[in-house]
Formats: C-alpha cells, structure tokens, sequence
C-alpha cells in the first residue's frame, strides 16, 4: 500500500465522477496502472476499476486480492479471471450504461475486449479527465514530491563530488544508482549523464567515454520516494571554461529565469515556453532548442500539464512542472538547467535549491 491516505481516495473517486458528470459518463473504466495506483493507493499490475455514481468496484486477480480486500475499504472487490470479458459483461451490462469513459493508453486488444463487455453502450475515450485531476496536486503529494528532490539533490552533490577527468560516464551513472540505493529510493528513469560532444544529444546514455578537460557534463536525474518522482538537471564545466561555454551556459540560465518569470496560475504553458524560446532564438541559438520546455512531475516522470509551443494547457495552483531549457550543439556539447517548482496563485516555488551558477570542476 502506498503512503495514501484513506480520505484522499475518497476525495479523488468524488473528483472522477464531477469529471463524469460533466462528460456525461455514466461509468469509467480505469486500466492504466499509475491511474489505478493514484486512485487505490495500491501497486497491482492487473486490475479493472470501475466507477458510477453510486459504486466504486475494483477487480484484481488472485496475486493481489487478499491485499486489496483488505486495504480497499472505499470499493468493492472482484476477482478477476482470464475470463475478463465475460467478468465486466456481468458487472456492467445490469448497469443499462449509455457512455462509458476509458483511458487512450489501453491496446486495441483491451479496446475490443471493453467494447464487447460494454455492450449497446458507447466507449468514450476519456483519459484527459484522469490526466486533469492528476496534474493538481495535493498538500500531501506537493511534501512527497518536495521530499524526493531533497534527496535527488543530496545524491546530485555527491556524483559531482566524484567527477574528474578519466572517469567514465557510466562509472558516475553507477555512482547515481549506489547514492539511490543506499538513499533508499528507486531509479525515477534512466539517468542521463553525457559528456563533451555526446552532452549536445539531450537523452545520451551514459557510456565508456571518458571525461576530459573542457567539457561539459550534464546530469539529470530523478528519485522515486513513496511513489512520487524528481527530477534535476545540471550542467558543469571541467578544469577549464572557454568563452564559449560560458556564453552558451549564461543563454540557457537566463532563459530559464526568464520563464520562471511569468509561471503563475492562469498563464498559458505555451506562454511560458515562449519566454524562453524566444530569448534563446534572439540570442542566435533557436535551431539548438529542439524540445519542449518542461512537464508536470507526480507519479509518472512525464506527466500533465506540458510546457511546449503547441500545448494548450493553462498553468493551475499545485501544478507542479519542470522548467529545463537547454541548448544542444552537435560537434561541441550541450547545455540544460532545470528546476523543478509547485505554481502558486500568484508564482511559484522552487522545489531546487542546488544553485545554477556555472561550476568548473576540478579547476
């Protein structure tokens, strides 16, 4: 069982179904595992949450069931069968149910399988309401998410505490998964640690490289702690610093503050990319910011609102969301800096405290 509390799960499901009522769903069917976690509490790898107004029922197979009898006071338990079809056909066709809500996420396996048990009834891809509701966190998940940058930071100070020359890149890589380990938390993703030319790929894996005076390191790496991710990403210098660097690293800080600025409830996330695209494009450096300026941060690494030129998402209180510009120049390295901050009615707060001033290492 996660670190939930009983009556957040009760405010979540009363959340859902002001989400139903207002897409006119009579029921949801939630499949996706974190949407299943963010609503139970519980980690199960095979389960079928069913929602209406009146009910709440969750099916789960043998390996989870005596678990979630137990753990699940606000629903109903089923067991659930390789039989699933036949299962949901009893639960929902009694039901009379005319639209029912389901997540895009599922296969097209899955898909057939709802649209046979459902019946007359009309499947209607839904997942953006779970996404919604997701994105805004509460006190809890805000101390949680906190609490796992903290210690993302501790285990960021000591991986740059062993940077040298000569050292590999998946020898710091390692030195990352050991601190995570010992720090008693899980790997929220693969860990990017790229060196020299390979910093200007924004997703390298670590490699054999070895690390050299003059280059750039860029680390980014994130937590999990009682389910909840962090995420951070810094950009250092080796014994010496070039005009260069410093110029290309002064470009990505300034736009990072530049978008840090005008995050606030209300504010567009195209907005606030925008804030910092556009200086890094005025400065001569547009063709080198290839992505998008951040994400939300919760139970996935990836998750809503996102921060890019097309989005259409509008920055809320609790949101929490990274703010990662960067510049990638092929042949020569790259940079990104990123933050991970809560929106506020009127800002933000920073979750980061490492600071982003231009380290030389080993100078």
């Amino acid at each position: 069982m996660s670190s939930l509390r009983r009556p957040c799960i009760e405010k979540r499901l009363s959340a859902l179904r002001a989400s139903m009522e207002s897409e006119r769903l009579d029921a949801f069917l939630v499949i996706d595992r974190v949407n299943s976690l963010y609503f139970t509490g519980l980690h199960c790898s095979n389960s079928i949450l069913v929602v209406t107004a009146e009910a709440a029922v969750f099916l789960t197979d043998f390996r989870y069931l005596e678990i979630a009898q137990r753990e699940l006071t606000a629903f109903e338990v089923r067991p659930l069968t390789q039989h699933t079809a036949n299962e949901l056909k009893t639960l929902l066709r009694p039901l009379k149910l005319r639209r029912i809500g389901f997540e895009g996420s599922i296969t097209v396996q899955t898909h057939a399988r709802l649209a046979d048990a459902a019946g007359r009834a009309t499947l209607v891809e839904a997942g953006a309401a779970v996404a919604r509701l997701r994105a805004l966190k509460d006190e809890t998940e805000v101390t949680l998410i906190a609490a796992s940058q903290r210690t993302n930071e501790r285990i960021m100070r000591r991986v740059l505490a062993a940077v040298q020359p000569g050292v590999t890149e998946s020898a710091l890589a390692r030195e990352v998964r050991l601190a995570q380990i010992e720090a008693g938390v899980g790997e929220g993703f693969e860990t990017i640690v790229a060196s020299g030319p390979n910093s200007s790929l924004p997703h390298a894996r670590p490699g054999i490289r070895r690390l050299r005076n003059g280059d750039f390191l860029t680390l980014d790496m994130g937590c999990i702690r009682c389910d909840y991710h962090s995420d951070l990403t810094r950009t250092v210098v080796l014994t010496k610093v070039s005009p260069r660097h410093r110029e290309i690293y002064e470009i990505v800080r300034e736009a990072q503050e530049r978008a840090l600025a005008v995050v606030r409830a209300g504010v567009a996330c195209h907005e606030v990319d925008a804030a910092a695209r556009s200086f890094i494009t005025a400065r001569g450096y547009g063709e080198y910011f290839g992505h998008g300026l951040g994400h939300g941060v919760g139970l996935a690494i990836h998750e809503a609102p996102t921060l890019n030129p097309r989005s259409h998402d509008v920055l809320e209180p609790g949101m929490i969301i990274t703010i990662e510009p960067g510049i990638y120049i092929p042949g020569f390295g790259g940079v990104r800096i990123e933050d991970l901050v809560v929106v506020t009615a009127k800002g933000y707060r920073n979750l980061t405290v490492l600071p982003k001033r231009l380290r030389v290492l080993c100078a």
